[in-house]
């Protein structure tokens, strides 16, 4: 029963590594109660076997003497007899010794054995074993049939077995079956689920009652504003159980390109802490087919782009779109999810859209994927620096076009990421990142003017000076750099935003991650200011930590 349990809870679960499979889907208890059957019948044939086996011999260490000694062990037959009391007798044994080990031949006599009753005391019919295949076999094959009737590729599950929580281990494996506590969004005055329980703030901005509902909107703009607005990197992600309902049934291009499901990820950590952004699930390699460069996001590997833009001629053959039209054509679900989050937020929060930074994105493909080192992308630009220039110029120019199309989707504020300046030096950031991430700041203020931009250099606080004359509106810091000196170092009414380390939230206590805001929020402190985390949360977060830090914020005064 215990097995049937387990195997049932881990199908249910996400969190016990099984797909997420609602409890009512029946093909999952065909699969357990033919584990069961067949570990029931292997267990009656192994209490009826009454062979007995005793050990013939036994390799001891011996010092270089001949002796007799009276061992008394344990002596064993079928497994029915183990752990059952010493033999009634112990034999003697002789033992020869070598110079490092002697073989002890036992003298067995009858009574050296315990005879127990068994507790059968029939043979089993030889048909049984056989039987018990079969019965595994017909639980696989019914639970399979069943499966492929009633889960559909994409499924959306209700919001009750959205969220739920693992409390006991033996006892309530389980996915919530009641709906989710509170008013539901759609009570509240939104037009969509939740999936988690809705803050008290958010709840006020359901009903149309949060007043500071563009605060983050007017901070990227340069406002400074009588409190910090925040939002955090990867605030949608796998620290929420609700997040790995999705993340670990399907795979992240089906989450992120299917606007049901980016949609009800990117309003989780809202309804859930009182964000004052929304930022789209997506990706940034999201845009790489419309330049010719397919990708996969596989389990376990990240980001894999087989055909890598490792030679001249590859770069070469990067394709060069530079209109809204050419991703609405490729990307058509980016319009959907943008379009349906606008609605949802109007007049609520602040709608996030971002983008990869030129460098970082073709640094990737360079790669073929994810890399400590980024080889080949040091050697391409060390001994192609041209043709790295010309793909680079492409990919800013198109990247420009990307965010002018999420901007018409509904986004109010872009965020650029150069998520890999940490593999960079000061001086390759200023020939090959700074350049064209600048070009292509500038090209989306050309077409989007009154659209906030916010630059994220990760790993670039060791060259701040460098990115104190771009055009973005708004600097985003790393949580390696203080930002009091960060201040200084980029003038006092520069538009700065971060940068609290991620690992206070995943580690820190309650209060210490009230202080970590209070005391970013004390140093941003005449600065227009947008309160992050100076690098995406960390899986393994507790939720809890981002409530603090994100009600933190609502209490500090700038």
């Amino acid at each position: 029963f215990s097995v049937y349990k387990m195997v049932h809870a881990s199908l249910e679960h996400p969190l016990l590594g099984g797909a997420q499979v609602h409890p009512t889907q029946s093909w999952a208890k065909f699969v357990g109660i033919g584990i069961v059957a067949s570990a029931v019948i292997a267990l009656a044939g192994t209490i009826g076997n009454q062979n007995k086996q005793p050990i013939s011999s036994l390799n001891v260490q011996l010092p270089t003497a001949r002796y007799t000694q009276t061992l008394s062990p344990i002596t064993t037959s079928s497994p029915q007899h183990l752990h059952r009391g010493a033999p009634q007798r112990a034999p003697t044994y002789t033992a020869f010794a070598t110079p490092q080990y002697a073989t002890v031949q036992p003298t067995l006599e009858e009574d050296a054995f315990v005879h127990r009753t068994p507790l059968t005391n029939t043979n089993l019919p030889f048909w049984l074993i056989p039987a018990a295949g079969l019965v595994s076999l017909v639980g696989y094959l019914v639970g399979s049939a069943t499966n492929k009737r009633t889960e559909s590729p994409i499924t959306m599950l209700s919001p009750a077995a959205m969220h739920g929580d693992m409390y006991d281990m033996y006892d309530t494996w389980h996915m919530a079956t009641t709906v989710v506590p509170g008013p539901t969004a759609q009570e509240l005055g939104g037009t969509l689920a939740n999936e988690v329980e809705i803050c008290e703030f958010t709840q006020k901005a359901l009903r149309g009652e949060n007043e500071e509902h563009d605060l983050l909107l007017r901070a990227a703009r340069g406002e400074k504003t009588s409190r910090p607005p925040v939002w955090l990197m990867r605030q949608a992600g796998r620290y929420m159980p609700a997040f790995r309902a999705y993340s670990t049934k399907y795979p992240f291009r089906q989450r992120s390109e299917t606007p049901e499901m980016a949609i009800a990820m990117s309003l989780q950590p809202w309804h859930a802490f009182g964000t004052d952004g929304v930022i789209m699930f997506s990706d940034i390699l999201t845009p790489w087919p419309v330049f010719g460069v397919e990708f996969d996001v596989v389990r376990g590997k990240g980001p894999q782009i087989p055909d890598a833009l490792n030679s001249v001629e590859r770069m070469d053959a990067v394709k060069s779109p530079n209109t809204p039209e050419e991703f609405a054509e490729k990307l058509p679900f980016i319009k959907e999810i943008l379009g349906t989050l606008r609605k949802e937020t109007e007049g609520k929060t602040t709608l996030i859209g971002f983008v990869g930074a030129p460098w970082t994105l073709v640094a990737y493909a360079m790669e073929g994927g994810g890399s400590k080192n980024c080889e080949v992308a040091m050697r391409l630009m060390q001994n192609e620096p041209e043709a790295c220039k010309r793909v680079l110029t492409k990919v800013a120019e198109g990247i420009a076009a990307y965010s002018a199309y999420q901007v018409s989707c509904g986004a109010q504020v872009l965020q650029v990421f150069e998520s890999w300046a940490h593999q960079m030096s000061p001086e390759l950031f200023e020939e090959f990142a700074k350049p064209f991430a600048e070009l292509c700041i500038k090209k989306i203020k050309e077409r989007c003017p009154d659209t906030p931009v916010i630059y994220f250099a990760n790993g670039g606080s060791g060259f701040l000076e460098r990115q104190k004359d771009m055009s973005c509106d708004m600097l985003c810091l790393d949580w390696k750099c203080d930002m009091a000196n960060a201040r200084k170092i980029l003038g006092e009414e520069r538009g700065v935003s971060g940068n609290v380390d991620p690992r206070i939230l995943h580690s820190g206590t309650e209060e210490q991650i009230r202080q970590a805001v209070r005391d970013v929020a004390q140093k941003a402190k005449g600065a227009p200011f947008v309160l992050n985390v100076g690098h995406g949360v960390m899986q393994g977060t507790p939720e809890s930590s981002v409530f603090y830090f994100c009600d933190e914020a609502k209490k500090v005064q700038l």
